[in-house]
This record gives C-alpha cells, sequence and structure tokens, in this order.
C-alpha cells in the first residue's frame, strides 16, 4: 500500500462486511445511501448495522486495525445495534517512533509497505460451532516490521465467529471528514485545521491484494487499485473465500 499523499483526516480503509445486509424480515435492503446500494456497517451507514472487521484504516500518520461486533441478529440476519468502538489496535498508542513519515520511523510512510493479516480460528466442522480465536496484523518494509496483535481481544472475536464463517464481503473506501470528526483515527500527530481535501487528500495506492484460507494455501494476486479520495470498492467474489477483481464506485 501507498499511503505517502494520504494525510490527516483521510482514512483509506480495507474491511470486510456481511452483505447484502438484510431488513426485519430478512430480506435484502437497499439503505439510504445514493451512491451504494445494500451496504451496512457497525456505524449504520446507509441507516443499515452489520458486524465490520477493519483490516486497516489509515493515513500516512496513523493506522488502526479494528474488529466491531453487533448484537445478537435475528434469525433472519438483521442486526439493529453495534460496538462503534470495537476492541482495536492503533499506532497512536504504540511507540512514537513506530510509523509515519520519514526514515526515523520503522515504518516510513513516505514510502510503500506491506499489510498481512492473519485471522486464527475454525469454520463449523463436523456440526460444530465456529471459533474466531486471534487476528494479527504485521506491517512491513523492507527488513522492518511492526507488529499489532489483538491477544486481548480473544472472547471480543468469538462475537463475530459465526459471521466470518458464513461469508463476508471485502470493501474498499477512501473517505475522510474534518479534523474533530477524524481525532478517533489520527490525533495525536494530527490536529488543527486542515480536513481531508486539496492536497491533503492525495492519490492512494493498493497492490497484490491476496487472499488464502491459511498461511499455507495458494494465493491470487489481484492486481492494482487506484483510488482517488471518495471512492469505493467492491471484490466481485464478495462471499466467497477467494480474491476478485474490484469494481469501483464513485461517491459524490
Amino acid at each position: 500500500v501507498d499511503l505517502s499523499k494520504v494525510g490527516c483526516s483521510c482514512n483509506l480503509a480495507v474491511y470486510f462486511v456481511p452483505l447484502p445486509a438484510r431488513d426485519m424480515h430478512g430480506k435484502p435492503s437497499k439503505g439510504t445511501c445514493p451512491y451504494v446500494s445494500y451496504y451496512c456497517d457497525a456505524n449504520a451507514a446507509c441507516g443499515q448495522s452489520c458486524p465490520e472487521l477493519d483490516v486497516m484504516q489509515a493515513n500516512k500518520y496513523a493506522f488502526a486495525t479494528t474488529p466491531r461486533k453487533c448484537d445478537a441478529p435475528a434469525s433472519n440476519g438483521h442486526y439493529s445495534k453495534c460496538d462503534r468502538d470495537g476492541c482495536g489496535q492503533n499506532t497512536n498508542s504504540m511507540g512514537v517512533m513506530d510509523y509515519g513519515p520519514g526514515s526515523r520511523y520503522t515504518i516510513d510512510t513516505t514510502r510503500p509497505f506491506e499489510v498481512h493479516t492473519d485471522f486464527f480460528g475454525s469454520g463449523r466442522l463436523a456440526g460444530g460451532a465456529a471459533a474466531f480465536t486471534g487476528m494479527v496484523t504485521r506491517l512491513q518494509q523492507g527488513t522492518k516490521h511492526l507488529v499489532m496483535d489483538h491477544a486481548s481481544c480473544g472472547p471480543y472475536l468469538q462475537h463475530l465467529a459465526n459471521v466470518m464463517s458464513t461469508g463476508v464481503s471485502l470493501r474498499i473506501a477512501y473517505w475522510g471528514d474534518a479534523p474533530k470528526k477524524m481525532a478517533w483515527l489520527d490525533s495525536p500527530p494530527c490536529g488543527g485545521n486542515t480536513g481531508c481535501s486539496g492536497d491533503n487528500a492525495g492519490q492512494a495506492v493498493i497492490s497484490n491484494i491476496r487472499v488464502a484460507d491459511h498461511p499455507d494455501g495458494d494465493w491470487h494476486p489481484s492486481g492494482v487499485s487506484v483510488f482517488p479520495a471518495g471512492q469505493i470498492g467492491s471484490s466481485d467474489a464478495d462471499r466467497s473465500r477467494g480474491t476478485g477483481e474490484f469494481e469501483q464506485q464513485v461517491v459524490p
């Protein structure tokens, strides 16, 4: 991923959600957003809630990775309330020299770096219950690396086990807001009066997105996706356990 032009108050997000959103009768629900249909997340975007697993929410000053659970769904797959805060890790709370623009940081965001996330658990085997026991995200740049381990989130992750076992959609979004509204992501070190616009909202590049059933499985690169601010991408292989090419839908 290349975040060198993604400034304060901007967020390049790669995450999983169980789509399509469903109404209280279990039917797919379009929601209220004019730019995307059948969408939901833990913040009830488009007026629809569902669990959300954020592999990354990041700019060149901060990187967060956060699972977000919801209440137990109705039998029809409808959710009414979710945990917006989640059980997350953020470079803001790690070492001050771990992540940022410049060669003095462990991960220098003026240059591209790799993001690897491992999920630990099992699906429903022989009629048993699904398990989601661990999540580790590793940022890699040459010989340097930064590990973000959700070891303390074990019981929390289990609330997402059935969702992960059933199948989720891979989403990519690039958006931002006023500094105060984005403080959850990047303050400190960001702050001030600069929102996600103009030169601050430069182009972001994601390449070689890969998904595998297990660490030793076959990996399938999906190419390169370039995202100007205000775009959403979605996988053609939405509910499968493989990788698909990315479509881009422009957000006004």
